[in-house]
């Protein structure tokens, strides 16, 4: 139960990344 919390926080940091990635360029 915690490790897939922690895969979905994971998830959601990649998530956001890619969101400044695209508003950058």
């Amino acid at each position: 139960m915690i490790q897939c919390g922690l895969n979905h926080m994971r998830e959601r940091r990649i998530g956001i990344r890619e969101l400044k990635s695209t508003l950058s360029a």
